[in-house]
């Protein structure tokens, strides 16, 4: 568990961190070049109060990162021990080895009330509460989805996300080494390297972000320089749609504008002819059109946060 108050002579935060595996006391880095992003999460989070232990098993449900992976026994705690690293055989050897299952209840409650807070700065609550989980390690399998799960939606809940998910788990796994580093350094008492690698990933997610935003705006534009039409035809409600939803059909453009099908068709021939949309497959009424050009944009955001493996 971690607990947190104000140093009466800095103001800054100091944690008491208690993991299965240690308790120590360490102090938040504020000479870094992220207190900026703390200062500015640290503000009352209200709805946080609804995260609990049986909300974290419904996200293991089989219909969500478990579906078809009976070993997993979705929307389970485990009931036996797990470890990390090693073989399948035993834990001799493992790089980690989680607490016994009898503990995982109790583990994860305690997380639950730390994640409930509202007096910790929200970008490192996320950073702790995502590498406590890790630790509890409390499913068979999909521990890792699922703590990355927590991550956004705690941001989310927090409002540092809104209409759009920055990739910050993404912005962990493109150096697996350092994350791993850092897990394995919370976990000796050191809460630094996790809540660091959140902060530079939190910024390679907003800077990724902007970059699709920028590229979007750019096919938008592209998009109107090329498309003749008089002012409020239905072609100009069906171009901004496109960014968001770049796969398109006659019955797609029939439910956005309430045109007819011929009158539908007309209009993706509009925006075939201006290079716009491009087939995709289908025949007659069931052609699947795209616009390539956000589909391009969108394959180099996730290029661009790719996961790297560790060699």
């Amino acid at each position: 568990m971690l607990t947190s108050r104000r140093s009466p002579t800095t103001g800054g935060w100091r944690y008491r961190v208690s993991t299965p595996t240690c308790r120590t006391r360490c102090r938040a880095p504020r000479s870094r070049p992220y207190r900026q992003c703390f200062s500015a999460s640290s503000r009352p989070l209200p709805r946080r109060s609804r995260t609990s232990p049986p909300g974290l098993r419904r996200s293991r449900s089989p219909t969500s990162v478990s579906r078809g992976q009976d070993h997993a026994s979705p929307g389970r705690l485990r009931d036996g021990q797990v470890w990390i690293g090693g073989s399948s055989v035993s834990p001799h050897g493992a790089a980690f080895v989680p607490p016994r299952a009898e503990r995982v209840p109790a583990a994860l409650e305690d997380l639950c009330q730390f994640v409930r807070r509202t007096d910790v700065p929200l970008l490192a609550q996320v950073a702790v509460a995502h590498a406590q989980f890790e630790t509890i390690h409390p499913f068979n399998d999909g521990n890792g989805r699922t703590g990355r799960a927590l991550v956004h939606a705690m941001l989310a809940h927090g409002g540092a996300t809104t209409r759009a998910t920055i990739p910050v788990s993404a912005g962990l796994l493109a150096d697996t080494r350092s994350y791993f580093d850092a897990l394995t350094s919370y976990r000796a008492g050191d809460l630094n390297p996790i809540v660091e690698r959140f902060a530079e990933a939190s910024f390679v997610g907003i800077a990724n972000g902007r970059r699709l935003l920028d590229d979007l705006t750019g096919v938008y534009e592209g998009w109107t320089s090329s498309v003749s039409a008089r002012r409020g035809a239905a072609v100009w409600t069906v171009l901004p749609t496109l960014l968001g939803q770049p796969a398109v059909t006659s019955a797609t453009v029939q439910q956005i504008t309430g045109l007819s099908q011929p009158a539908a068709d007309q209009v993706i021939g509009r925006l075939r002819d201006a290079g716009v949309l491009t087939r995709a497959v289908g025949r007659q009424r069931y052609v699947v059109w795209l616009a390539t050009e956000v589909t391009n944009a969108l394959d180099d955001f996730a290029a661009r946060a790719r996961r790297d493996r560790v060699e």
